[in-house]
Parts: structure tokens; sequence; C-alpha cells
């Protein structure tokens, strides 16, 4: 991972509200960079296709999860690929769901405006254990 100081996703507002959290007047980027990897590590990614904040929720009945990611530009084709419960160790019987998606935007308080999209998709006959 990499940044950049006038990075969007790092600004200056950032760094100074990290800054006052922690109880400092100001924070070199430097700092700031490396406190972000060290809590992170490469879990933030600066490629707008990569899933992020990926969440498995249960689905109305005990054999069913719902996924959800984001990404910071839209999939021409997002789909979900899973094992159903009999074949655990054989992905050549991979199901593939169509996930839907919308758009979110995070308005500007601290972090810059960025909008991006949720895509989920429901995944069936999964073995409830």
């Amino acid at each position: 991972m990499h940044l950049f100081d006038d990075n969007p996703k790092y600004n200056r507002a950032a760094i100074e509200f990290i800054s006052k959290k922690l109880g400092a007047k100001s924070m070199p980027f430097g700092i700031f960079e490396e406190l972000i990897v060290k809590i992170y590590g490469d879990l933030i990614t600066e490629d707008p296709y990569q899933p992020q904040e990926v969440h498995l929720a249960l689905g109305n009945q005990l054999s069913t999860m719902k996924v959800q990611w984001v990404t910071m530009q839209p999939l021409t084709q997002p789909v979900v690929q899973f094992v159903p419960n009999q074949y655990c160790d054989d992905f050549s019987n991979a199901q593939s769901v169509n996930a839907i998606s919308y758009t979110y935007t995070v308005p500007k308080k601290w972090w810059p405006v960025f909008d991006g999209m949720i895509y989920e998709a429901d995944m069936t006959n999964l073995d409830p254990s």
C-alpha cells in the first residue's frame, strides 16, 4: 500500500482529526502513513475494483446467507461463487449467483466525499452447520 499526501482517501482533515484524537496538535504525514499501515496492513487497497468491507449475514432460512461488499468503481458483472453443502472440497461444483448493486455516498466530514457501489447476493442450499 502506498499513501501519498493529498490523496483523497487520506486528506489533511483526516490527519488533523486523528491527531486531535491522539492528543497531538499535528502529525507528520509519514507518521500518519505508518500508523495506518500498522493498523490496517494490506487491508486498504488503491484498486477501485477490489472488494472491500465484505460482510456475511444469515438469510431467511438456515441454509441461506447474504454476502455484501463495496467497491469504489462499478463492476461489470458482479457474481459470487460458492460451494454448496455436499461439495465442500470440490470447487468444480461451485454455484454462481449474480449480485445486485446500488450506489452510496459518504458525506464530507473529516473524510473526503466519495461515492461507491454496494453489492449483495444470496447464497442458497448451504449446510446449516
